[in-house]
């Protein structure tokens, strides 16, 4: 299996076990092509938070 396809298989089980035992789970990434598993996205800007 791909790298990609494997990032996106354990990313999805970290979205489906966070919600399904109703917890928060917090990811740090410059990968965007990630961030269809977010429910809720915070960027920094210049060293500042920007919801």
């Amino acid at each position: 299996m791909e790298h990609k396809a494997r990032s996106q298989e354990v990313l999805g089980l970290l979205a489906r076990e966070t919600h399904e035992h109703r917890v928060a789970t917090v990811m740090v990434t410059h990968d965007h092509d990630v961030l269809h598993h977010c429910d809720r996205v915070v960027e920094m800007v210049d060293g500042r938070l920007a919801s």
